[in-house]
């Protein structure tokens, strides 16, 4: 394992932003909110790109892709490196995904 460890704000942001709100935001799609679930995906997915980015991507730590503690090459190294791209991916794909709800719903309201 790579033991990256996150400070206590760290951590309450990935808890609140990255965890709670996207479920709360699917919660409240799934219960016909749809202007406020696709607002809170939008923004929360927004939020988790700009500390995925910032953390794996721009950062010097043991939390950035070239500088992951470990031999280069290992499993989990290689891991790590993979589904850092892929969850920005995933992440700017939620971005999208809210945007396009947004923009569904204030269609059908209008």
């Amino acid at each position: 394992m790579l033991n990256v460890e996150l400070s206590r704000p760290q951590f309450l942001f990935v808890i609140l932003v990255i965890v709670i709100a996207p479920l709360v935001a699917g919660l409240l799609l799934f219960k016909n909110a749809r202007g406020a679930g696709a607002i809170l995906l939008a923004l929360s997915m927004a939020g988790a790109f700009v500390f995925g980015l910032y953390h794996h991507f721009v950062l010097v730590s043991p939390d950035h892709v070239s500088h992951i503690p470990g031999t280069p090459g290992t499993f989990w190294v290689i891991a790590f490196q993979i589904t850092a791209v892929l969850l920005a991916l995933i992440e700017g794909a939620g971005v999208v995904a809210g945007i396009m709800a947004l923009k569904t719903d204030a269609a059908l309201a209008g």
